[in-house]
């Protein structure tokens, strides 16, 4: 073999390694489209926010509040939703399970407190009045 085909040969492997290791760092370097869930509470309702989910398999959702069942469904892919919850005078327990089509490992539960709801001070209330029953203005009559 002649220098120049051994360069060439060389060179070419060199951008053959260099343009597998630059594809094999893109590939892993992809974001995972993992399942991800967020979900909160208030005093009023809680709000459920579920994404990558499997689409061909149902996911299973429970959410409870003090004990009742407030939501059991299955969705598949996404599940984006807020449930008014009951009145409560003490802090209310919710629980969240899902149960992931897919996979168990990606099944979770968890419980958070509702606190109880500032209620506004009770205004005045406006008394009713007619205008017919203002006493109009006694005449005087001269003397």
């Amino acid at each position: 073999m002649t220098a120049l085909r051994l360069r060439w040969q060389r060179s070419t492997a060199i951008v053959a390694t260099g343009a597998a290791a630059f594809l094999g760092t893109a590939i892993a370097a992809t974001p995972a489209q993992a399942h991800s869930k967020s979900w909160s509470v208030d005093c009023y309702a809680v709000s459920v926010k579920l994404t990558n989910y499997s689409q061909e398999k149902d996911n299973a959702l429970t959410i409870t509040a003090g004990g009742k069942q407030l939501l059991a469904t299955s969705f598949k892919g996404e599940f984006h939703k807020k449930i008014d919850l009951p009145e409560h005078t003490e802090e209310l327990p919710v629980s969240v399970k899902v149960k992931a089509g897919d996979d168990d490992r990606y099944s979770w539960s968890g419980t958070k407190q509702s606190p109880v709801c500032e209620s506004e001070s009770p205004s005045p209330t406006p008394t009713e009045s007619d205008d017919d029953s203002t006493p109009s203005p006694t005449p005087t009559t001269p003397s």
